[in-house]
């Protein structure tokens, strides 16, 4: 039976190749190939696909020195030559390779494709809303939520850089209410006592908070104002969903979804799953246009401390 360096020697003889010019093609020494052929080594799997090009042989007929179709089809992968085991390994590798390459592909392009979404979704309801950063009439109630119970209410009344406050919170079945007036133009506050009719002035600190009517604008929730990059956003949120709904905008991002009036994209609602699975609520009622000067400013019968 012929060995597989004298298979390789009989084939380069057909093809009228001496050893130089084959080991030329082959991109190896002359030396390599006559070890070869005198079966002093075995070449690697790469160089096998090579020789089998050049010398017009399929894998089984230079290993086996047979044709495909003639090899022995009982016989067990384990009779088979280890070389021929590499070659049938490579080949299923490539394939491997291949189809990974191409999941690799769909999922970098789909991945590609949500990103762009999340940054077209988000940079449309913070071009709308932004509308709302310097505006210089409203009235703002929110509601917040926790367990179905209500926890705190805040309403704000804003015109011509005067504001009026009334939060309320909730401490053991007894609404507490703190009633705050800014004045912006003048830079000062007054800490409101509504039952003994007392308006504490103090200085304003915080001014940047209160400016141009800012307050309305960074109550909103934070998913849909632009105080953040939303680009580099797109990229770190998990999960965007835009979607209209009973006159009502629903947009939802990660754990959060945030329901906007179709018309104004001013919230309405919004809800939070928060990590220890309890849920928070907030309630929107935004009027625009509706404040009147005498809403905001302190009674003349207050006195002023």
């Amino acid at each position: 039976m012929e060995t597989l360096g004298e298979r390789i020697v009989n084939a380069r003889n057909r093809k009228g190749l001496s050893q130089e010019k084959f080991a030329e093609q082959l991109g190896v020494s002359r030396q390599m190939v006559s070890r070869w052929e005198l079966n002093m080594a075995v070449p690697r799997m790469s160089r096998m696909e090579k020789i089998c090009e050049l010398l017009g042989l399929t894998a089984n007929e230079l290993i086996n020195g047979k044709e495909g179709d003639e090899l022995d089809k009982n016989q067990n992968n384990s009779q088979e030559p280890v070389a021929y085991k590499y070659l049938k390994f490579k080949a299923f590798m490539r394939r491997t390779a291949l189809i990974l390459l191409k999941v690799l592909l769909i999922l970098i392009t789909l991945y590609i494709a949500y990103t762009t979404f999340k940054l077209i979704v988000l940079k449309h309801v913070i071009n709308k809303v932004s509308q709302y950063e310097n505006y210089n009439n409203y009235y703002c109630k929110i509601k917040s939520f926790d367990e179905s119970e209500t926890e705190s209410v805040r309403e704000i009344w804003y015109k011509d850089g005067m504001y009026k406050t009334i939060e309320t919170v909730k401490i053991n079945d007894t609404d507490v209410k703190t009633t705050l007036i800014v004045d912006v133009n003048n830079k000062c506050r007054y800490q409101v006592d509504e039952t003994n009719k007392i308006a504490k002035k103090r200085n304003l600190t915080q001014l940047d908070i209160y400016e141009n009517g800012r307050l309305l604008y960074d109550s909103f929730p934070i998913e849909i104002i632009n105080d953040f990059d939303y680009i580099s956003t797109a990229f770190k949120i998990n999960k965007v969903f835009y979607y209209k709904k009973d006159n009502k905008y629903y947009l939802e991002i990660n754990d959060s979804k945030v329901y906007l009036n179709t018309e104004t994209y001013l919230p309405n609602f919004m809800n939070t799953e928060l990590k220890n699975k309890k849920e928070t609520f907030n309630e929107y009622d935004i009027k625009l246009d509706v404040v009147q000067d005498e809403d905001i400013k302190i009674p003349n019968d207050y006195i002023i401390q």
